[in-house]
């Protein structure tokens, strides 16, 4: 019997991820794609045995692709410098950004004019820009720019060589390098002063690895939430029925949005590399290998979900891992998850229904993320608001 071919990765990512993840778990749970040099993790177990043991699968592979603080970083260094933000996401602080962000979420959605909105233009991108702003304390001008930059960093984690987009980091390193100084000179409550007060806990950041926090944090607190909110609004509008549900049923919001989480998660792979010589899924890997755990696939594992490619809103919300597991646990996952709650909060008190608007859809070019980057939407509403 003729041996299988193995699976194209790349190919198989821009044509259906979701068949290719089917086919991998099947037939190639833990195998080596020549064009990624990568080791592939498809399943549920392996994968969360991978998040779990940062020993043996160190999170400096994805220094090898652009290096930022905490997610480049192992225990206990990586303990040490999440201390340093973690203050900022607490439930304490985010409870006080609540008003904020919820009036900030209405202002965008009555200024839509029409019933047929761009949403991600309209919403999904410009409410977690300003919020991120605010936790940075950088000025209301800089705003428009901060997109730009963080779809610079995260293109540079899909293609590392790509020269415009290494041109434009550069140009946001220098802004927050001339920012990292103003703190330094006149401290505020905001995060990039909480990174400098590094140096009074014994540790030494240099000024290059205060400002890759700060682009870390730009793109945590950007991109996870556009993501989310556009893939849930996605979804509502192919199966309206569940805003029907939502609007008579608020209690089922977070349910609805961590089941988002799950079927088209926002992150949808990160990398590891070897210590040691070991074994996953029965396969023997080398050190010093690069291992790319696969969120997406692990997310719609038919061994851990049952009908996984059904969005069920009351499913069980512990077993997903959208945003990773162990120590490196999404560091903006509680704002992504309070901004998309408010704003859905919002759009139900307006909106009766929502359905695909009459103009394509368009999914982000990226194998990293998944998204849109564009999203028509029509809204229908019964009575006057």
């Amino acid at each position: 019997m003729a041996a299988q071919p193995k699976p194209d990765f790349i190919n198989g990512m821009h044509t259906d991820r979701y068949v290719l993840y089917t086919d991998l778990r099947e037939r190639w749970p833990v195998y080596y794609d020549e064009r990624m040099r990568a080791w592939i993790v498809s399943r549920f177990d392996d994968v969360m045995r991978v998040m779990r043991d940062y020993e043996t699968y160190s999170s400096r592979a994805m220094g090898d692709l652009v290096r930022f603080p905490l997610i480049s970083d192992d225990p206990p260094r990586h303990t040490q410098l999440r201390t340093l933000v973690n203050r900022a996401f607490t439930s304490t602080r985010l409870k006080s950004l609540e008003g904020d962000v919820r009036r900030l979420a209405r202002q965008l959605i009555e200024a839509f004019e029409d019933s047929e909105v761009e949403i991600v233009e309209r919403l999904t991108i410009p409410l977690p820009v300003v919020v991120i702003s605010w936790l940075l304390g950088v000025a209301e001008e800089d705003r428009e720019q901060f997109k730009r930059w963080s779809d610079a960093i995260t293109g540079l984690l899909d293609q590392p060589t790509d020269e415009e987009r290494m041109g434009t980091a550069g140009k946001m390193y220098q802004y927050f390098l001339k920012e990292v100084e103003k703190r330094r000179e006149q401290p505020s409550d905001d995060l990039i002063s909480a990174v400098l007060k590094a140096e009074e806990r014994d540790m030494t950041l240099s000024d290059q690895e205060v400002v890759s926090f700060c682009l870390l944090l730009l793109v945590a607190g950007n991109e996870t939430t556009t993501n989310l909110l556009g893939n849930l609004l996605g979804i509502l509008s192919r199966e309206p029925h569940l805003w029907t549900r939502l609007r008579e049923d608020r209690s089922l919001l977070e349910d609805a949005i961590e089941e988002a989480l799950r079927l088209e998660s926002p992150v949808q792979f990160v990398f590891r590399k070897t210590t040691r010589d070991t074994q996953l899924g029965g396969v023997g890997i080398p050190a010093d290998a690069t291992v790319l755990t696969s969120f997406g696939s692990a997310n719609r594992d038919e061994s851990e979900f049952e009908e996984p490619d059904r969005f069920i809103i009351q499913r069980e919300r512990s077993r997903h891992i959208a945003f990773g597991y162990g120590a490196h646990f999404c560091l903006g996952a509680p704002l992504a998850r309070l901004e998309s709650r408010l704003a859905m909060d919002s759009l139900l008190d307006r909106f009766d229904s929502i359905a695909p608007g009459s103009g394509d859809s368009v999914r982000l070019r990226s194998d990293l993320l998944y998204g849109y980057s564009e999203l028509p939407l029509r809204f229908g509403t019964d009575s006057p608001h």
